[in-house]
């Protein structure tokens, strides 16, 4: 598994299948999309992308919160590297960043530097400036991004609960 930080573009010569999030804690949805993720790529002898952040969002977004981490880098390394992942794409969380609305960060990334031919995303997953992106946005703009997107319904988790590493915090 390589892990690349976000000042480089990726082409990869075959079909890249991604997702995007910090997937601390790695839980019953992280592990559900992980999978999906690096089964289509198989099935298409393609790579499979995560595209994760550092430092955490929340540590730049709320600078006095203190965010308890489920894993450490080092342990989400092994386990995605575990499960088979090609590829990590870290980008720095700063600032500025976190003003790149969902638009530019799918133009700027997904299409330009990463050239993906799908997205699998969780039901529950925000994007971009003031969470604006999520699956009905990009459905919306499906044909303006020419690739595929794929939500994992939360049914096809565990219908009875509420994933999320926020959760698992509590």
């Amino acid at each position: 598994m390589k892990i690349i930080k976000d000042n480089s573009t990726v082409k990869s010569s075959g079909y890249t299948i991604a997702t995007i999030g910090y997937f601390d804690g790695i839980h019953l949805g992280h592990k559900k999309i992980i999978n999906e993720l690096v089964k289509q790529a198989k099935q298409k002898d393609g790579t499979s992308i995560l595209i994760t952040f550092w430092p955490h969002p929340r540590t730049v977004l709320e600078a006095n919160s203190e965010i308890e981490f489920l894993l450490s880098n080092s342990e989400k390394i092994k386990f995605l590297e575990e499960e088979g992942l090609d590829l990590i794409y870290l980008i720095e969380f700063t600032w500025e960043f976190s003003k790149i609305e969902a638009n530019d960060f799918i133009q700027n990334y997904l299409v330009e530097k990463l050239d993906i031919d799908k997205l699998v995303i969780g039901y529950n997953h925000n994007f971009g400036y003031k969470r604006e992106g999520n699956y009905n946005f990009l459905e919306k703009n499906r044909e303006k991004f020419e690739f595929d997107i794929q939500e994992i319904k939360k049914k096809e988790i565990d219908e009875n609960l509420n994933i999320s590493s926020s959760d698992i915090r509590k």
